[in-house]
């Protein structure tokens, strides 16, 4: 197995293929130049070890996690392992993700945050305390059956994504949000309320958008 120490460079992306043994080593410093890091794995056994208390990153903008077991690396750490106070984009892409991660519910900063297939089972609540985030994205996770009322704490919000889930409540606040712009819904067996046609109304209004109420393909 090689052990490969992490160098502080702006981007780094780190990465498992079928047949690498790599164990990389993140040391006790501070990574103060990186702002873009990717993990990607689709092997159970990649193995990302932190020798220090925390993964001092302050400058980190964007944050992605790439592959089916590319999260487990971080699912048995402490909440404090992270500490990017400037982290404004977070995707988590083709993962098993069920809950949100621990590190990420501190993130208070974040403007972007996008989860791309999966196994998430809602929702996570931690959102609606991101008081920055702009846009937020949910593509093909099935699980997802409830978009709660609480969304209308994201006052900042411009951008909302929900791909192929299967929704029994759609709080009809999201259309009330006052930044809200563009609102990109796919998914069948659905039946708006009144209280959500009303709301999609006014939101067409105020956007200028001029489309059939009943076509929840896409609102933007």
């Amino acid at each position: 197995m090689k052990t490969i120490e992490i160098l502080d460079e702006e981007e780094i992306i780190l990465g498992m293929e079928e047949g690498e043994k790599i164990h990389y080593v993140f040391l006790d410093k501070v990574y103060s130049k990186l702002e873009s890091l990717l993990i990607i794995s689709n092997l159970n056994d990649f193995s990302l070890h932190f020798e220090g208390a925390k993964f001092d990153v302050p400058n980190l903008k964007e944050f992605s996690i790439m592959g089916k077991f590319a999260l487990n690396i971080f699912q048995n750490l402490s909440e404090d392992i992270l500490c990017a106070p400037l982290l404004e984009i977070m995707n988590f892409w083709d993962t098993e993700i069920e809950f949100l991660p621990g590190f990420l519910k501190k993130c208070k900063s974040l403007k972007s945050l996008t989860f791309r297939h999966g196994e998430l089972l809602e929702i996570p609540g931690e959102i609606f305390e991101m008081e920055n985030l702009q846009t937020l994205r949910f593509h093909n996770l099935k699980k997802i059956r409830i978009v709660p009322d609480e969304i209308k704490k994201l006052t900042n919000l411009v951008r909302f994504d929900l791909w192929e889930a299967s929704i029994e409540y759609l709080s009809p606040e999201l259309f009330l949000l006052p930044k809200i712009e563009v609102i990109d819904l796919h998914f069948s067996r659905y039946s708006p309320t009144s209280e959500v046609i009303k709301a999609c109304n006014k939101f067409k209004e105020k956007n200028n958008w001029d489309s059939n109420p009943w076509d929840w393909y896409k609102f933007t």
